[in-house]
């Protein structure tokens, strides 16, 4: 799975993971030509760019330009398929949603994500992704 860093971006995580997916898939879209194609939606110029509310119509817009599919879809912990965007809308030391990549079970109660805010792979527990009310995205094209 391709890892991709928001850098200096602490709005991007949702940009980013659709690049890793991008990327993975064989397609060079990068979150800056999301901005590009969709600035208002990604507020370019401003000081909150790439953030991109996560709403249907939103995901219309892109599942349309760029030719792929993300469905919310029932699981839990115990349900994670590779590639799987997860989107937790309670995270501890933030103020918004956090949107990660499943990447695969280790040890018993944990997971590995691909977390664009540390730019790097990172280990969830289970105890962690029920705290953080997550929910399951299947994406696709």
């Amino acid at each position: 799975m391709t890892i991709i860093s928001q850098g200096n971006n602490q709005y991007s995580c949702y940009l980013d993971c659709l690049e890793s997916f991008f990327s993975d898939s064989g397609l060079k879209v990068t979150r800056q030509t999301i901005i590009d194609d969709f600035p208002s939606e990604t507020h370019k110029g401003q000081a909150n760019e790439g953030l991109f509310e996560f709403t249907e119509l939103n995901n219309e817009k892109l599942q349309t330009k760029y030719d792929f599919v993300i469905v919310p879809r029932h699981g839990n912990f115990h349900e994670l398929r590779v590639g799987d965007f997860i989107r937790a809308l309670s995270m501890k030391n933030q103020n918004r949603d956090h949107i990660v990549r499943f990447v695969r079970y280790l040890d018993e109660g944990q997971i590995e994500v691909m977390d664009p805010k540390l730019g790097r792979f990172d280990r969830w527990t289970q105890n962690e992704f029920v705290a953080f009310k997550c929910i399951l995205y299947n994406v696709s094209r």
